[in-house]
């Protein structure tokens, strides 16, 4: 049963618990997918400004669930796109390669991961993404991810 955007279910201890409906993430999944799309020519902060719009505003809104597995799950997600995006804003072989020498890759493996040609999806999993665009790094550049948000709300309520 569904009502007002949250679905209910019976605890074994016989009380009613609340959880987000799967329909309800499949619609967040789809306007992450809009926000953080690769051909959408816009500029970084403008999307991570968008993006933390949309986290708080669901988080709020979802805020008496316990869905820290989910909120966990869509932070990693989000942030592999946004890694995709990065690297393909950065395009050209010799700006890849100098923004990683910049972001403290050692010139050798720079150039080698500057020179792949995997997709964006599969490099933004790759290793050396995971080391050089951190979560700090993110967070530099003004993003705020799910889990700060749902921790926060947490501590609140």
């Amino acid at each position: 049963m569904t009502f007002l955007g949250y679905s209910f279910y019976k605890t074994k201890e016989g009380f009613i618990g609340y959880k987000v409906p799967k329909e309800r993430v499949d619609r967040l999944r789809q306007k992450i997918r809009e926000i953080t799309n690769k051909n959408w020519s816009v500029a970084m902060e403008e999307r991570i400004r968008k993006l933390n719009q949309l986290l708080r505003g669901w988080t709020q809104y979802y805020r008496l669930t316990s869905m820290q597995w989910l909120v966990g799950n869509l932070d990693g997600w989000v942030r592999r796109r946004l890694r995709a995006v990065r690297w393909k804003e950065w395009k050209k072989t010799s700006t890849k390669y100098k923004n990683l020498v910049k972001l403290g890759t050692s010139p050798k493996e720079a150039w080698q991961h500057a020179n792949s040609r995997k997709g964006y999806w599969r490099i933004a999993k790759s290793w050396i993404l995971n080391k050089t665009l951190t979560n700090q790094y993110w967070k530099e550049q003004g993003f705020i991810g799910f889990l700060d948000y749902y921790l926060v709300v947490k501590v609140d309520t």
